[in-house]
């Protein structure tokens, strides 16, 4: 399986600050929220309310942001740097953008790659992980290429970094795989994927690269893939399971 045995937080705080705003504006427009027991004219105050807070809000979004997350072009960045985003989540059902030219060689993108690997680093039984699965909705996936082989506990990290990756091609066979993933925690069913396949993308300065595997390799290159295009393996896999939360522990114990 790709990703196996993941735990995740599916909370509100997955959320911009933008979003909380909107359905808070909504709520009291709407007088779904309760106004003040004092109040004599509650549809007034809850009008007042709600036009303050769309005059006030656009001064304090840059610096308030929940618990961790900011809000950008590209996506929802988690500043918690150890939280999946799990699949109620809109930025996993975006297109990723395409990581800018200029933005190669630029710490930015260093330090998006380093949080999406310490993200991975603590889930074990993971081996790779995109970019949208951290909120950020760039085309990136990073892969542990040591976690593809049993018993790989205690050796040195084997890490590659695919940036803009494109599958260039792909074999004509293929075979039905299972599949769990970080984002849809305690799922697993099973995919058709290409034997084989081959990944053309650009490392962290820029630099163009390839790379061809077949098995759990190629697997991840188009679980990783379609993450990258709004795709959940759920979407398209038969014979779906859902284990339960203990049995979920008990084989991250193991």
């Amino acid at each position: 399986m790709i990703e196996l045995f993941i735990g995740g937080i599916a909370t509100e705080a997955t959320r911009p600050v933008d979003v909380f705003a909107m359905e808070l504006a909504w709520l009291l427009s709407e007088q779904r929220l309760p106004p003040n027991k004092g109040s004599r004219n509650g549809a007034w105050e809850a009008f007042a309310v709600t036009s303050a807070f769309h005059v006030l809000f656009p001064l304090f979004r840059k610096a308030s942001h929940p618990r961790g997350f900011s809000s950008t072009e590209h996506g929802i960045v988690n500043r918690m740097k150890d939280v999946i985003v799990q699949e109620s989540n809109p930025v996993l059902r975006r297109i990723a953008d395409l990581v800018p030219e200029k933005d190669f060689g630029s710490p930015g993108l260093t330090e998006t790659v380093e949080q999406m690997l310490a993200a991975l680093d603590k889930e074990k039984d993971g081996v790779a992980l995109a970019a949208p699965q951290i909120g950020i909705s760039l085309r990136i996936f990073v892969v542990r290429h040591e976690r593809m082989h049993p018993d790989s506990e205690g050796t040195e990290p084997d890490i590659g970094v695919y940036i803009n990756p494109e599958i260039i091609k792909t074999s004509r066979r293929s075979i039905l795989m299972e599949e769990g993933c970080l984002s849809v925690r305690r799922i697993y069913g099973k995919v058709l994927r290409h034997e084989r396949a081959t990944v053309r993308a650009r490392h962290t300065d820029g630099t163009v690269f390839e790379r061809g595997g077949g098995g759990i390799l190629a697997q991840v290159f188009q679980h990783e893939t379609d993450h990258l295009d709004g795709i959940l393996f759920i979407d398209q896999a038969t014979d779906l399971v859902e284990i339960t939360e203990e049995q979920y522990e008990r084989a991250r114990e193991r």
